[in-house]
């Protein structure tokens, strides 16, 4: 589900990891953050505004899965920068998981590796040769690799 208001995460593919996707539908359950949850940092970037997405973060009791979280009007590329230069991370050792091209041209930009998520029936907009997952469900086995 692509929305305005779509979120992700930033940081090492090995100790952190990128996401996106609407709050709306909650894409990662709180299973599949509490498997990530300890093993990789998750930074949460949303175009929804940044109180809004707090607030929802809160009150659906997610927010201590996330070592950062911003929203609008930050711009995802500055974040994505912010990231990498706290974590001391180079573009290779990160990973970048979206719904939207926003994400994927502020990974590309920054030399970000990136994988779409496409959820099965929505329109995909990414280039083909960008990897795509359906959901995040399977995104734990992925990073234990």
């Amino acid at each position: 589900m692509t929305t305005s208001s779509g979120t992700e995460a930033l940081g090492d593919a090995k100790s952190s990891s990128i996401f996106e996707r609407s709050l709306v539908g909650l894409p990662a359950d709180p299973e599949t953050l509490r498997a990530l949850h300890g093993r990789v940092p998750l930074h949460l970037v949303s175009g929804m505004p940044e109180d809004e997405l707090t607030a929802v973060l809160a009150q659906r009791g997610l927010t201590p899965f996330f070592a950062s979280v911003a929203g609008a009007p930050k711009h995802k590329r500055e974040v994505f920068r912010r990231i990498l230069d706290v974590g001391g991370l180079a573009a290779e050792e990160a990973l970048a998981l979206g719904d939207s091209t926003t994400e994927f041209e502020a990974a590309r930009d920054l030399g970000i590796p990136f994988f779409a998520i496409v959820a099965e029936g929505t329109p995909d907009f990414f280039p083909p040769d960008v990897p795509r997952l359906d959901d995040l469900s399977g995104f734990p086995a992925l990073v234990a690799r």
